[in-house]
Order: C-alpha cells, then sequence, then structure tokens
C-alpha cells in the first residue's frame, strides 16, 4: 500500500512555480544524499541490520526451490556459489536508502507552490513514516542551509553588541557625572558657535568613530591569533598585491614540489631545496601579514593622537579665563563622546536586528500542510485480483520450470548415467567437503593426508585401486588427469591421488604439464616447484627440476610461467627423456594436463602416459560436453581407463536416488573417520 501523500508549501527565496525550480526541489527530495540524512535520522542501526536480514525478494525464494544448475543453463545465476559477507551497518544503511529511492516519488501540485511526497511500502505504518521523515528532513534542511550563512554573523554581532553597550553606558554616567558634579543643568547654552568649533566636532566624531572601528577590526584580528588561526583570509591580506604574489609563487612551488617527489622522494636534494625556498616564503608572508597588523596598530595610535589634538585645540578656543565655561566645554566633550558611541551602538543594533529578522524569515519559509496518515487499505493491487493472479501465475511458473528442468538440466549427477552416455567406467564419485568439514586444513590433500580414515581419502583410494584391478598383469604407472573444460577439479583431484599414493607407500612424483594455466605449485603452496622450463630448456638438472615436500613427503615438478608453444615441449624428445627418468626413479607418475577442449595440450601429453583418468564435476559438467571431450580424447587413441566425478554432495545424491557406489557411504560411516 502507498505510504499516502505529504505536501508541502515551499515559501522558499527564490523558489516560484516555474517547471524548472520545482524540478530542483523535486530532485532534492529523491536525491541519495537527502534521503542519507532521512534515514540515519529514522532508523537505528540496529534496525537497518535486522531489516537487511529479513530481507528476501520473490525471485530468491523462487530461486531457493530450483536446482542451481538449472539457474546456470538459464543464465540466471553465477557458476561460482556467492558467499555472502558479514552484514556491516554502512551496506545496511545503503540498502535502505536504495530501497526508499526506488519506492519514493515527489511531484508538483498542478502549477501551486505545493510538493506532494508518497512512498510505497509493504507495511502501512512504514509508509507513513518514511513520508512524514521526508516532509521533516526537508524542513531542516531548508533551515539548516539558510541559516548558516547568518549564524556566523549574529555571533559575532551578538559579542560586540554587549562590548559596544558597556562601552556607551560608561559614557552616559561620565557625562551625568560631571553635569551633578558641577551643577550643570544643560549644555544648550553655552555660547560656542564659531564655525571652526562646528568642524573641530565634526572631526572628532569621525576620527573617534574610525578608531572605534579599526579597534574593533584590531581585536578580531588579536582574537584569531589567540586562537591560532590563519590570518591570510584577512581582507586586509587579501587586498596585499605583495602577499597574493608571495602565496602564488609557494602554490607554484607546492605543485612542483608534489610533482617532482613522485620521481625523486622526499630526502631528493631539488625536494629539500624547494621546502626550504617555501619556508623562506612562508617567513615573507607571515611578516608582511604582521607589518599589516603592526599598521593597523600604527593608524590606531594616530586617530588617537587627531583626537587628542582636535580635544586640544577645542580647548584653546574655549579658553581657560572661566571656569564655568571650561566646565561646561568638558560636559560637552563628554556629550559628544558618549554621543558617537550611542552612533556606533545604534548601528551595530539596526544591524543586529536586522539578521534577526531574517531568521524570523527563514522559520516560516515552509510547513507541513498534512502530514501523512497511515493507510487502512492497499492501494493496488486488489487483494482478491492479486491472490487469483498470484495462484495462476505460480502454477504457470511451476509447470514452466518443471519442464525447463527437464528439457534443459543434462548436468552429471551418477556414474550409472556417466557409463550410459559416455561408455567409460565410472571409478569414483569424489564427495564434496564443506569448510567446517575440512577442520581447519587449507587444502583438500591436507586433509586427506591428516585424516586418511575418512570417506575423501577412501574414495581416492579405491579410484587408484580400479586402475590397478583393471590390468593386474600390467597396471598403469603414469596416469595423466584431464578434464573437458576448466574449473572441474582436475587439479586437485591429481594432488590428492599423489598424495594418496605416497600415503600408501608408493615413491611418487607429480608433474604439472598445464603449462597454460599452471596450477600445481600454488595448490601445494611450494614456492620453487617451478623448474619444467627451466630444466626443458636446459638450464637445470632434472635434480633440479624436482622440488620435494616434506610434509607430505611428495616429489612435484612445477610451472612458473606459460612458455611460447606447450604442445611443442610436450612432443619434444627431452620431454619423452624426462618421462623415461622418471619411470626409472618413482613407482608412479601423476599428471596434472590441460582440459581436452579447446587448447590440444592434453592430447600431446597422453604420447605420455599409460592411461588417462577423465574428471567432470557433480551437477555442473553436462554430459554433452563430456561426451565431446570423451570423444576427442579416443580419436588420437587414448585409453581413457575410467572417470572420476568430484565435488559430489552425497546427502543430496543418495536422497533424489540417483544410485551408484556412493549410495553405500551412509550406510558404512562407521567405518570412516570423517
Amino acid at each position: 500500500p502507498p505510504g499516502g501523500g505529504c505536501s508541502m508549501q515551499a515559501v522558499v527565496a527564490g523558489l516560484n512555480p516555474e517547471a524548472a525550480s520545482v524540478e530542483t526541489q523535486l530532485k532534492l527530495l529523491t536525491s541519495h544524499d537527502f534521503l542519507r540524512d532521512v534515514v540515519e535520522q529514522t532508523y537505528t542501526p540496529h534496525q537497518l541490520e535486522a531489516a537487511m536480514a529479513d530481507k528476501t525478494s520473490l525471485a530468491e525464494a523462487v530461486a531457493a526451490w530450483i536446482p542451481k544448475d538449472l539457474l546456470i543453463a538459464s543464465g540466471f545465476a553465477d557458476e561460482q556459489p556467492l558467499i555472502a559477507p558479514e552484514v556491516s551497518a554502512e551496506m545496511a544503511r545503503e540498502a535502505k536508502v536504495d530501497q526508499i529511492a526506488d519506492n519514493l516519488s515527489a511531484s508538483q501540485s498542478g502549477r501551486s507552490y505545493m510538493i506532494a511526497v508518497r512512498y510505497t511500502s509493504g507495511s502501512p505504518s512504514e509508509a507513513a513514516r518514511v513520508a512524514n521523515a521526508v516532509a521533516d528532513r526537508y524542513l531542516e534542511e531548508q533551515l539548516d542551509r539558510k541559516l548558516a550563512g547568518t549564524r556566523k554573523a549574529t555571533d559575532w554581532l551578538e559579542t560586540r553588541l554587549s562590548e559596544l553597550e558597556g562601552e556607551l553606558r560608561h559614557a552616559e554616567q561620565a557625562v551625568e557625572r560631571y553635569r551633578a558634579d558641577h551643577k550643570l543643568l544643560d549644555s544648550k547654552g553655552v555660547d560656542v558657535s564659531s564655525s571652526q568649533m562646528i568642524n573641530l566636532t565634526n572631526m572628532l566624531v569621525q576620527a573617534r568613530a574610525e578608531r572605534s572601528e579599526k579597534e574593533a577590526r584590531l581585536r578580531y584580528v588579536r582574537s584569531l591569533q589567540g586562537k591560532g588561526q590563519s590570518l591570510r583570509t584577512l581582507s586586509e591580506v587579501l587586498e596585499s598585491p605583495l602577499i597574493l604574489t608571495l602565496m602564488n609563487q609557494d602554490a607554484d612551488m607546492q605543485r612542483r614540489e608534489a610533482e617532482l617527489r613522485t620521481d625523486y622522494g622526499d630526502k631528493h636534494p631539488i625536494i629539500q631545496n624547494i621546502r626550504a625556498d617555501r619556508a623562506e616564503l612562508k617567513q615573507r608572508i607571515d611578516s608582511e601579514i604582521r607589518n599589516i597588523v603592526n599598521n593597523t596598530e600604527n593608524e590606531i595610535e594616530v586617530l588617537r593622537q587627531r583626537e587628542a589634538s582636535f580635544d586640544a585645540e577645542m580647548s584653546k578656543l574655549v579658553g581657560r579665563s572661566d571656569e564655568d565655561s571650561r566646565a561646561e566645554i568638558e560636559l560637552r566633550r563628554l556629550e559628544r563622546e558618549a554621543q558617537a558611541s550611542r552612533q556606533i551602538y545604534e548601528s551595530f543594533l539596526s544591524r543586529y536586528k536586522e539578521t534577526r529578522e531574517q531568521q524570523g524569515i527563514i522559520e516560516a519559509d515552509a510547513r507541513v500542510v498534512q502530514q501523512a496518515d497511515v493507510p487502512d487499505r492497499p492501494s493496488n493491487p486488489s487483494p482478491v485480483l492479486f491472490l487469483a493472479a498470484g495462484f495462476v501465475g505460480s502454477s504457470m511458473l511451476g509447470l514452466l520450470l518443471a519442464f525447463l528442468r527437464e528439457r534443459l538440466d543434462d548436468a552429471v549427477r551418477s556414474g550409472k548415467e556417466v557409463e550410459r552416455e559416455l561408455g567409460v567406467p565410472c571409478v569414483g564419485l569424489v564427495p564434496y567437503l564443506k569448510k567446517r568439514q575440512l577442520r581447519g586444513h587449507k587444502h583438500l590433500h591436507d586433509y586427506l593426508f591428516q585424516m586418511p580414515l575418512s570417506t575423501y581419502a577412501e574414495t581416492v583410494r579405491s579410484v587408484f585401486t580400479s586402475l590397478r584391478l583393471a590390468n593386474v598383469d600390467n597396471p598403469p604407472q603414469v596416469i595423466q588427469i584431464t578434464s573437458s573444460v576448466p574449473g572441474e577439479g582436475k587439479t586437485t583431484f591429481a594432488v590428492s591421488l599423489a598424495t594418496s599414493l605416497v600415503q600408501q607407500g608408493h615413491k611418487t612424483v607429480l608433474i604439472d604439464l598445464d603449462m597454460r594455466h599452471p596450477s600445481v605449485k600454488r595448490e601445494l603452496d611450494i614456492a620453487k616447484a617451478g623448474k619444467l622450463i627451466p630444466y626443458m630448456m636446459g638450464e637445470v638438472d632434472i635434480e633440479g627440476a624436482i622440488q620435494h615436500d616434506p610434509g607430505l613427503g611428495l616429489d612435484v615438478i612445477g610451472v612458473d610461467a606459460t612458455p611460447p608453444n606447450p604442445p611443442r615441449l610436450l612432443g619434444s624428445q627431452r620431454m619423452r627423456d624426462l618421462m623415461t627418468e622418471l619411470r626409472a626413479r618413482y613407482d608412479y607418475v601423476v599428471i596434472d594436463s590441460t582440459p581436452v577442449l579447446g587448447v590440444s595440450d592434453s592430447k600431446a601429453a597422453m604420447e605420455l602416459a599409460d592411461t588417462v583418468l577423465f574428471v567432470v564435476r557433480w551437477e555442473h559438467t553436462t554430459l554433452d560436453t563430456a561426451a565431446d571431450a570423451v570423444k576427442e580424447l579416443r580419436a588420437v587413441g587414448a585409453d581413457v581407463s575410467g572417470v572420476v566425478i568430484t565435488q559430489v554432495d552425497v546427502d543430496q545424491h543418495a536422497r533424489y536416488g540417483y544410485g551408484g557406489i556412493d549410495g553405500y557411504y551412509s550406510k558404512y560411516k562407521k567405518y570412516y573417520t570423517n
């Protein structure tokens, strides 16, 4: 249901019903930055994380019931599973912002100043809450933006008014005390009417006003100095051509320093010289600023002297013959001081009142005409219509999914269908182990080595047993591991098979002939196991090419980098000589070769092997893909002795009754130590 309408009359400065101007306000109301503030004011971090954890879309709910291989074949999911990271407060907040942005709308009501805010949510209270929160935040944002420009000036005016009020009070009290002490009722009757006296009076008032203004400016500068703030932004500083020139020079040198520091580093003499020049420039700038401040002090002193001079001139004009006249002249002087202070105070008071009045106007710029109420019924769709459409849609979707699964899902799931479609015996179904089942082991071969009685270890041993029993009189010594395409687990299985052979007491070497994407070295974490190419180039002998893994007791010949022509190296005489030497030294040689489809390396390596084990991935490799690869292997005369299915979910496999040797795993769990 919708969250109701929240309308606002935006009587803000500069806003008019013109389309472009109103559109600006509408964009503001739906912008992510604005909505981020709404979310932070409306929801607590706990509420955001809880909402994100509970959020499940209809598509996600439906996808949970569909086999993943079907989704992959249909293009609705990636092949690699997505691992959800820990939900953070930042992610939860951004998710909520995106949700509000998707369901929020703001529009102008006709040609008026009214803006209607609408929010759609599955919760009536949530809809009203968000709509009202957007309206409230809009008012706050208007006030914050308009008040920011006047708040600083108001604070300074309040401080200055307090000072001027004290000065005015002191001047008026001095006038009253002097009048009372000398018994003077009024000063208007004193006959001092010469034009010179009038001119001096005007000049004194002007000089005193200038001095007061400069003293106020100097106090402001001193307050900045006391707070440790920079004086470079003062108008007097920015009006100095010399300082502006020095600042421009400093900026150029700073830019040059940044450019050269990337090439030479911080300690290079050029960088040091630039920094020394900048330090000298800073001293010159600071010196010029001090000169400006000192000049202000000198100007104040000059004004004081001018005032004193005016006072002296006026005293001379009045004369000292009559004590009463002198008293009245002094009274007039005090009154002039009081009048000057009053004029300055009234000027600042007028500016302060104007600023406060502007703040009052800002507070009345916008208001909420009508709050959003919690709706009592959904806006759309009709419940009856929605239920009917949902029933029909779900029924059709179920039929469609069933049809698609039947037509499109030809992924490998059991040994029986592999043997039926490929004509090759399935010699093993290797179980998939979850992270918690590995018990802290980083790789599967480590788990196999440490857990020799586990299901995984027994499965790998059974593969080797099947190979050996298939030809008792002449068992294979060189075993090649390949697959149809990358990502089916051939390297992991090759390392596991070699580890299992060592564990059974056989002297074994593992050689990585997947020169296009070598993975054995990375799988075993052996830093120096990449000497095959140097051996083929004659740079090292066979002893230098073989690296020993002391933890597993396994010898390894790996690849560091892809050579220019892998098939040529695989078919070379030096490679055949290497295999002859390895046959003489070891009981078994395990070859990890490239996938069959797409490259010819694995077919070239078949001349070196006695037999080939073909690896497919459960619920990933399609039967058509596997059949194409086996067809190519047979075309070059390869002896494909068996198929190994990797990453089998044993529980799901047994639950759906696919059959195969893994069906006995659950019956004989007590024989395994997982």
